[in-house]
């Protein structure tokens, strides 16, 4: 049963991710080594999830299953919360390299913390059941699928390239809806439950990777002076 000890990485998570993201906004010299950063954990990210798609199956698969169902298959269950994990650390520093505001530095905690739920409290076993920690982990899911695209939207208009920021983040939000769906709707959704996932997650990595590849604003990175008057002497 999930108790209030469970819930302290979520917290210490929140609280790291926002301190991290106003350490860096204060300090815009360290923003290219946040991107660097950001590139290499959603990368190594990606390739965990990808190499447990290949090396589980059969035992799970990849259409019909959630990434969350490889916590309950022993080895894999470690390399599935490294790659939430690297995941969190990836989105936070790939926001923390780019201009933002405080809303939605918010955000992206509340994302980051929602990513640890994920991994901290394991999903339903079988269909059907409803524990309290997989109902947890189903609503830091929605969060997680949510969160940093809204955020995400509104990083746009201090990037170079805002409208491929907007694009993916509404693809993203599009791909988590056809993904809820799926949890409740019709049967030939529901056998793709993994595949929707997977391609939501794919479109949010797809988004993070461009919020930390694609250069501010010039606007953004160097405001504009304010103009001096000069008296004269005399």
């Amino acid at each position: 049963m999930a108790s209030l000890r469970d819930s302290r990485p979520i917290l210490t998570v929140l609280s790291s991710a926002t301190a991290t993201l106003g350490a860096v906004t204060e300090q815009p010299a360290a923003r290219p080594r946040a991107a660097t950063v950001a590139v290499i954990a959603l990368c190594v990210s990606s390739a965990l999830v990808v190499s447990l798609s290949t090396a589980t199956w059969p035992g799970v698969d990849p259409v019909t299953e959630v990434i969350s169902d490889y916590a309950y298959h022993g080895w894999a269950a470690p390399a599935f919360i490294a790659a939430v994990l690297l995941l969190a650390a990836g989105g936070v520093a790939a926001v923390a390299s780019m201009p933002h505001r405080r809303a939605t530095r918010v955000l992206v905690a509340v994302w980051a913390a929602a990513a640890v739920g994920c991994a901290v409290f394991r999903t339903n076993p079988e269909v059907g059941e409803h524990l309290l920690t997989g109902e947890i982990h189903r609503a830091a899911g929605a969060v997680l699928l949510t969160a940093m695209p809204v955020a995400a939207w509104l990083l746009a208009p201090a990037s170079a390239k805002a409208s491929t920021l907007r694009s993916l983040a509404a693809l993203t939000l599009a791909m988590a809806a056809v993904f809820a769906i799926s949890q409740v709707g019709p049967i030939a959704l529901e056998r793709l439950q993994g595949l929707l996932e997977r391609a939501a997650l794919g479109a949010e990595v797809a988004l993070l990777l461009v919020v930390a590849t694609v250069a501010p604003t010039t606007r953004s990175t160097h405001p504009q002076p304010v103009a001096e008057t000069t008296g004269t002497s005399r």
